[in-house]
């Protein structure tokens, strides 16, 4: 993981210290400075010892499923076969916006939904650009953010309803000297309603819905959306939409190396109560649940309150 890089390189040596591991990871390329100034070794110590002690109060908490051929098999045919599916779309309404196919006569442009079902992207992305046009737009919306679906076979339609701070709108920009890019745009889609509806309609004997159905009843948040249907907005849970940005996409190490740093010290810990224990592999597995879980927060709030540190200290100056 990254954010655990050098666990490796540390485990059973004592001739580096953690001002020279967080030197290493502040100066990472990808990002200039990290948002949370480098702590002392006392703080690093006092955040070590705050992952470990959840670790341990986790522990009987933590969900254990031993992995054999046989749940193995079970786990792999439960996941969509396909890592992706496109439809091609003839109408789109998204909130306030709504898009018509052109003529084919007289126009080409692209004009579909791609259901991305691998684990890393989860995400629904509907796409409009004309070949003719210098721009595009698309919208992303997460699985996780897909409150209700349902399928009408009739009119080659498909509802849903979205949770709209989720949803992210972007449009295709040509560079002059020839690039182009995908860019985020301002809100253009609110109704003043923290749920929106989302209305695809596929061209005409280009979508299969038996096989489309099948691959999103094996897909969990889009069976559940399946499932609940369409409901009016107060039926809808939205905390489940809250979900946690996996911190592993965001860089924590050029972000928060004082917390990196704690985090493999207490791993190492951990790696050597394991041996101790006979290379207890289910007693490590356990323990970083706890771990994990209390990374993550620490690293959220962390990020947060030296942003608004930097705000305030913007705006006095």
């Amino acid at each position: 993981m990254p954010y655990l890089f050098f666990i490796q390189e540390l485990e059973g040596r004592s001739d580096i210290d953690d001002e020279e591991i967080i030197s290493a990871c502040s100066t990472s390329p990808a990002v200039a400075e990290p948002i949370v100034p480098a702590g002392s070794h006392n703080e690093i110590e006092e955040l070590k010892t705050t992952l470990l002690e959840n670790a341990r109060l986790k522990f009987n908490q933590a969900p254990l499923k031993q992995i054999d051929f046989q749940t193995a098999k079970e786990y792999q045919e439960s996941k969509p076969s396909l890592k992706s599916l496109k439809s091609h779309l003839q109408y789109v309404k998204c909130g306030c916006d709504e898009w018509q196919r052109e003529d084919a006569r007289v126009s080409k442009e692209i004009f579909h939904a791609m259901w991305m079902f691998s684990d890393k992207s989860q995400t629904l992305v509907v796409e409009r650009r004309r070949h003719a046009a210098a721009d595009g737009v698309r919208i992303l919306v997460p699985f996780r953010a897909i409150l209700g679906l349902r399928f009408n076979s009739a009119t080659d339609t498909l509802a849903a309803h979205v949770n709209r701070p989720h949803v992210q709108v972007q449009h295709f920009e040509k560079g002059q000297t020839g690039g182009s890019t995908w860019r985020d745009v301002e809100d253009h889609l609110s109704t003043g309603r923290p749920v929106i509806p989302l209305s695809l309609q596929f061209l005409p004997d280009k979508v299969n819905f038996s096989e489309m159905k099948k691959q999103f009843e094996r897909q969990p948040n889009l069976s559940k959306a399946l499932n609940v249907g369409i409901k009016p907005d107060v039926c809808y849970d939205l905390n489940r939409c809250n979900f946690i940005e996996d911190p592993h996409r965001k860089m924590p190490v050029v972000k928060d190396p004082t917390l990196v740093r704690a985090g493999q010290k207490a791993i190492l810990v951990l790696l050597n109560e394991a041996k101790k224990k006979g290379n207890d592999l289910r007693y490590l597995v356990k323990m970083y649940f706890g771990l994990e879980e209390r990374f993550n927060h620490l690293l959220r709030s962390r990020i947060q309150s030296a942003k608004s540190s930097s705000t305030t200290s913007s705006e006095e100056s």
